[in-house]
């Protein structure tokens, strides 16, 4: 229920609410009209007269007045009940942009943890990478693509006829330790991309 929706219903409470109390003394003002308009012999001084009196207002406004009480408490219920209403409402909005929101930072955590992981391992490819001698460093591009395409046994073979004999295991682990690296790094990069999408989507349904 929004501010307008209430404040338009606290507007028409208070209007028939108004309305009420003016025929309340209208019925009262027309009940005494009738009764001076048949007993108009001014004020008296008995108290017979006094108590019939009494007895005539009482007997007709009092049921009139048990009324309008038992309406203003019915009017007065149905108020609470809409404003518990509405602020059920708010607090089950305000959970739920709570939770949206630790989605949310739980995601941009995610996110912020897989780069942590690129930046180290990009660290140790480099790291790997400045052990090997120079000269062979150009030759790892080639032993990168035979290994992902699976191709161990060519990698191998390449390995063998590229590198020095006696350091050939040494290399070969170097260059499959970069090739897990890369592998793992397109990962990462390829879930940052799925979270980086669904927190786009969750700000822009939000919006």
């Amino acid at each position: 229920m929004s501010d307008s929706d209430v404040k338009s219903n606290n507007d028409s409470n208070n209007l028939n609410t108004g309305w009420f109390v003016i025929a309340l003394w209208l019925i009262a003002l027309t009940i005494l009209g009738f009764y001076f308009g048949n007993f108009h012999g001014g004020l008296s001084s008995d108290n017979d007269v006094w108590g019939t009196f009494g007895d005539y207002v009482g007997g007709i406004l009092n049921p009139l007045i048990a009324a309008f009480a038992f309406y203003l408490i019915a009017e007065s219920y149905k108020l609470q009940k809409r404003e518990l209403e509405a602020t059920r409402k708010l607090l089950e909005d305000s959970t739920d942009a709570q939770k949206n929101q630790i989605k949310l930072a739980a995601l941009t955590a995610v996110i912020n943890t897989n780069l942590t992981k690129v930046s180290f391992l990009n660290v140790e490819k480099i790291a790997l990478q400045e052990q090997m001698p120079a000269q062979y460093r150009s030759q790892v591009p080639e032993l990168l693509n035979l290994l992902e395409k699976h191709e161990q046994a060519a990698a191998e073979q390449f390995a063998v006829d590229v590198f020095l004999i006696g350091r050939v295991r040494e290399y070969s682990y170097m260059v499959k330790r970069i090739h897990e690296i890369n592998s793992e790094i397109k990962m990462i990069v390829e879930e940052n991309a799925v979270l980086t999408k669904r927190i786009e989507d969750y700000l822009l349904y939000d919006n």
